[in-house]
């Protein structure tokens, strides 16, 4: 994996990243809580960046699909750059308020949402199918860690020193992970004589689940036909309906799936409900590089 050499840029610059990303979470909590001295300005700073990212995730996705991803991640990660720079000189002028850090907060929220769908895109890119797995496992662990690692960093940093030298640390690792892109090809959804669709027939599109979008994409006959997923099916109505009843609706006869969903409403679930209705179900196909695949999912899950 480490032998491709723009693999070790791309998770250099994931390390760098989400090691500043998670740090200054704590840092700007900190921060607030001795601007205001109010509980409340805790709620409001980390609000500010939770809610942005809410509603940016829904076209995040979307747009990455449409533009050029490595000058995306430029863009969005230089923009937090300036952010921190903006704050740090505030800091040394002594001219910082709580409304500065409402509002670089709020910036930041806005450009998380577009950059890290379109680092995980590029890592599709660079590394091939073949090895995808074990790069988005790696990923996965980068991001679990630095949610540790993170923290502790900034909160050592600000004890021994104050918020001035967590915010230049801040600087050094976000632009570590700007340049670390230099090191990335270019990266674009499709080709350019593909059909565009809206942008919200794209994010509509995304928004059913694999099992729905391949039995209503298929142009082959499913009655009789087997069915190969990586996740236990849902079985419970949420912003789709239960893939077990496309499942049944269709008429395939077995599904083979790789390993249970960790969602007490779907865990072994599934299974009984297409046994019900004499669908054969099996399990275990690729387990160990399947669960590598969906760690970042089971830590979110949990």
């Amino acid at each position: 994996m480490f032998s491709i050499a723009q693999f070790r840029w791309l998770f250099l610059g994931n390390a760098t990243f989400f090691l500043a990303m998670n740090g200054q979470m704590l840092t700007r909590t900190l921060l607030a809580w001795d601007l205001t001295g109010s509980a409340t300005s805790l709620a409001y700073i980390n609000l500010v960046v939770a809610i942005p990212m809410i509603f940016a995730s829904i076209v995040g996705g979307a747009i990455t699909d449409r533009v050029e991803r490595r000058q995306l991640v430029l863009i969005g990660q230089s923009l937090i750059v300036a952010n921190e720079i903006f704050i740090l000189t505030l800091m040394l002028t002594g001219y910082l308020e709580f409304w500065h850090l409402l509002c670089t907060a709020f910036v930041a929220g806005c450009a998380f949402p577009f950059i890290m769908p379109a680092r995980m895109a590029i890592t599709a890119t660079v590394v091939g199918p073949d090895k995808l797995q074990s790069a988005m496992a790696y990923a996965g662990s980068v991001m679990n860690l630095s949610r540790v690692f993170g923290p502790a960093l900034m909160g050592i940093i600000v004890a021994q020193f104050d918020y001035k030298g967590a915010y230049m640390l801040s600087i050094v690792l976000y632009s570590s992970a700007v340049l670390c892109m230099f090191g990335v090809g270019r990266s674009r959804s499709g080709s350019k004589g593909d059909v565009k669709k809206g942008l919200f027939d794209d994010i509509d599109e995304g928004r059913p689940h694999a099992e729905h979008n391949a039995l209503k994409n298929s142009i082959d006959e499913l009655s009789g036909s087997k069915m190969y997923i990586t996740l236990e099916p849902c079985n419970h109505y949420g912003l789709t309906p239960p893939c077990t009843n496309e499942i049944i609706k269709n008429k395939i006869s077995e599904v083979i799936y790789s390993i249970d969903d960790i969602d007490k409403k779907v865990k072994g679930k599934s299974s009984k409900i297409l046994e019900s209705k004499k669908i054969s179900v099996k399990k275990g196909l690729l387990k160990k590089e399947i669960e590598n695949f969906y760690t970042p999912y089971f830590f979110n899950r949990k």
